[in-house]
């Protein structure tokens, strides 16, 4: 497609999403976004999110049951957060979409000198090598869900040809 063609994705255009993507600790979550010009981690659960949870005082229901109550409280709004910033995603612009929360982050394709899928003994996870943000280069690491394994092959042939690793 020649410049300037009607055909071309706008600059900022979100080509898909893969939801419920894993970061360094099992409590922070992203929804990935592949757009036409980078990837964006937007968080839609981080551990802050979790601290009122964790430090209620425990009742004496609570006290007599254990832990099950509170972490199906957890559980429950762990669900609540998720749902309530994926709506919050909805008709908004990818750079919107990453002021929503401090904690997410992009990657410029530009950045970006590999990306790859790796299967392991813990299950599956995308690899980035890029700058981050602070031009450091560094390893973006996200736990994928196994279903989901395909369906990130394919976005990063689409978004990172001859970057695949």
């Amino acid at each position: 497609m020649g410049e300037g063609s009607s055909l071309e994705p706008a600059e900022g255009v979100i080509i898909d999403t893969v939801e419920d993507v894993m970061g360094q600790t099992s409590d922070t979550r992203y929804d990935l976004l592949f757009t036409n010009s980078q990837v964006i981690a937007a968080i839609v659960l981080h551990p802050s999110d979790l601290t009122p949870a964790y430090t209620k005082r425990a009742g004496l229901q609570e006290l007599a049951m254990g832990a099950a109550i509170r972490m199906r409280q957890v559980r429950a709004l762990s669900r609540k957060i998720e749902n309530e910033r994926r709506q919050g995603f909805k008709n908004k612009t990818p750079d919107a979409i990453l002021r929503t929360h401090r904690a997410s982050f992009k990657i410029s394709y530009k950045d970006i000198f590999s990306a790859k899928v790796v299967e392991g003994l813990f299950g599956v996870r995308l690899e980035f090598d890029a700058y981050a943000m602070n031009g450091i280069r560094r390893k973006f690491k996200f736990k994928l869900h196994t279903a989901d394994q395909e369906n990130v092959r394919r976005l990063l042939n689409l978004t990172l040809p001859g970057k695949v690793v």
